[in-house]
């Protein structure tokens, strides 16, 4: 797996330059590593709870592909917004 990589440099007033290094998995290596963890886990049939743009990501197809290739079996559930504790626990 690959990650995307950002490298700033920040100046600092009187330390000198400091590097600061962000390390950003993309949407597909969370949902490998997902996939990973379910697989390890032997939870071939699962419920994923999603805000709507969580679930629009994931409803795009390089996505749904990785996570619901078998032996796999997810639902997808897309939560209302806004997100009332009443919408969970019913």
């Amino acid at each position: 797996m690959t990650a995307d990589v950002k490298v700033t440099h920040m100046l600092a007033s009187e330390e000198g330059s400091k590097t600061e290094v962000h390390i950003a998995p993309t949407g597909r290596e969370l949902v490998q590593a997902l996939r990973g963890l379910l697989l390890q886990a032997h939870w071939h049939t699962f419920t994923v709870l999603a805000d709507p743009a969580s679930a629009t990501s994931l409803r795009s197809a390089e996505l749904w592909h990785v996570l619901g290739a078998a032996p796999l079996h997810p639902t997808l559930v897309a939560l209302p917004s806004p997100l009332r504790p009443q919408s969970l626990f019913r």
